[in-house]
């Protein structure tokens, strides 16, 4: 068997396998963060393979090998997010809606990647992969669930990328995640007197 033809059908294959996987929302009911960068963002994401970047670390890996020599990037990116509910009884029935609201913030990262030679480069980035602060009405009937919920996150990912040729590169790391929560609720009393928590 030639090498041509298991390549043929080795790219075949993978091409098929690759688009049989089911298309996954990543939202996280609206906690993810994709804005890692500020040019990501005006970019709108596509910097999979841009050139020179060290926030390529948040987006793909194995691309930091078009870093050349060093970069450092700081990046800020302010996110002020709207909202509005309807809270429905169990026959359907409409029983309160109102405004949920999300508070905007800053999602900060830092990045730096090196070129160690022509085959090896490191990186470190400190990011947000999750964060939303969303409150509602205190007297609200959905107040018991959480009137106000806070998430905070940060991601601190350590990267090694080696090129193996100009096509193919790729990378291993670590991700070490912090994330806290906050919930504040209302606790109901029989006949659903709020009494506040």
């Amino acid at each position: 068997v030639s090498v041509l033809f298991l390549k043929k059908h080795f790219t075949i294959i993978g091409l098929a396998c690759v688009l049989s996987v089911p298309a996954v929302d990543a939202g996280a009911e609206g906690f993810a963060i994709n804005e890692w960068s500020a040019e990501g963002v005006a970019m709108g994401g596509a910097r999979m393979f841009a050139e020179n970047d060290a926030a390529n670390i948040a987006y793909n890996p194995a691309s930091i090998t078009k870093v050349r020599g060093e970069a450092f990037k700081q990046s800020a990116v302010y996110i002020s997010p709207h909202g509005k509910y309807t809270a429905y009884d169990a026959t359907g029935k409409s029983i309160d809606e109102g405004k949920n609201v999300v508070h905007a913030g800053w999602a900060p990262g830092n990045y730096y990647v090196k070129q160690l030679n022509d085959k090896d480069w490191i990186g470190v980035g400190l990011f947000s992969r999750f964060g939303m602060i969303s409150e509602f009405e205190r007297d609200s009937k959905v107040a018991s669930n959480a009137f106000f919920s806070r998430l905070n996150g940060a991601s601190l990912t350590p990267t090694y990328a080696r090129k193996f040729d100009n096509k193919w590169s790729a990378a291993v790391g670590a991700e070490v995640n912090y994330v806290g929560l906050e919930l504040q609720k209302n606790a109901f009393a029989l006949g659903g007197v709020p009494t506040g928590l």
